[in-house]
């Protein structure tokens, strides 16, 4: 019987590093690393780039994706829906709660308790997946798409076809939270500088409830659905020391350390959307500690906050590590 091939999933809050951490996983010979393929239908929509440094449209891998997707559903890839239906049914309380609902039922039987979008976009999410693992030889396909939700419906349609595992990333909430108040970002490509800018600012008390929210969210289904393998990751400890933090993901991954993984200047990867490390990236550097340059009031804000959430977070750090 073929072996099946694994997906490994980042859990993570947005501006975690997971963008990084895809790409130095990915230098290993037997793993694929994607970054962030739930937004493919945005990416496909304003030609984004690639990591391999082309535009989408030029790019021959997802070009191939493109193809075989477009033979597989009969339909243009323009309709090809990943990332518009939200989870949640709406804000209301009890909206979220029935989303939660339908997804332990969906995990608990496979059924669905009512017609869920969420689901049904879920099922081209894994259309996708079962095409790139189909255009690629490496045994690990990585996901660093970030909603745990989304991968736990992804898990269960793709049961029979693929192992998973799953990776929990988390970044001190200081140096999350002050690169989310960035507005702008610069980076080369082939010799072009390329200026990017948010649409809109957000305030600090508004990323800081949403840091907050996003990690007990994962916290907490982490803790119902208690997944195995599963690897938690402290992103500092990442960048001070890549090797030692992949021989604590190697279970979950099923590879061995290989040399020349830290240089990632390598080509090969076809990473989308995400950080633009995912292209401007050439070594993991130490942390900065940028947050150091927000007002003393906010930094003491900050941890005023996330201060119980960050407790939870070294607990079962140091638990996942005995």
């Amino acid at each position: 019987m073929k072996k099946k091939k694994k997906i490994v999933f980042i859990i993570s809050n947005g501006r975690s590093g997971s963008t990084i951490l895809s790409k130095f996983l990915g230098m290993h010979s037997h793993c694929f690393a994607l970054s962030e393929p739930s937004h493919f239908d945005i990416e496909i929509k304003k030609n984004g780039y690639c990591s391999c440094e082309e535009s989408i449209s030029d790019c021959a891998f997802w070009g191939k994706i493109i193809r075989d997707i477009e033979i597989e559903q009969k339909i243009p890839i323009s309709n090809f829906n990943t990332s518009q239906k939200p989870f949640h049914i709406s804000h209301k309380r009890i909206g979220k709660i029935a989303s939660y609902l339908h997804l332990c039922v969906f995990q608990l039987t496979a059924k669905e308790l009512f017609r869920s979008p969420y689901l049904e976009q879920a099922k081209n999410e894994c259309l996708l997946l079962r095409t790139v693992a189909n255009n690629t030889n490496e045994h690990v396909i990585l996901d660093a798409s970030k909603s745990f939700p989304r991968a736990l419906y992804i898990k269960k349609l793709l049961r029979k076809e693929f192992n998973t595992g799953f990776i929990l990333l988390f970044r001190t909430p200081e140096e999350t939270i002050y690169s989310n108040l960035k507005t702008s970002y610069t980076f080369k490509l082939k010799g072009e500088t390329i200026n990017l800018k948010k649409d809109t600012a957000k305030e600090l008390s508004h990323i800081t409830e949403e840091w907050r929210k996003v990690t007990k969210n994962i916290l907490r289904l982490s803790s119902i659905f208690r997944l195995k393998p599963q690897s938690i990751i402290l992103y500092e400890e990442f960048a001070q020391s890549p090797r030692k933090a992949f021989e604590r993901l190697s279970r979950t991954l099923g590879l061995s350390w290989e040399e020349g993984m830290e240089d990632l200047s390598q080509s090969g990867h076809h990473m989308i959307s995400g950080n633009y490390s995912r292209i401007k990236a050439k070594s993991i550097l130490p942390p900065k500690n940028d947050s150091r340059n927000l007002p003393k009031e906010d930094l003491d804000y900050i941890k005023r906050e996330t201060r119980s959430t960050m407790r939870k977070i070294t607990k079962l750090n140091h638990k996942n590590a005995q």
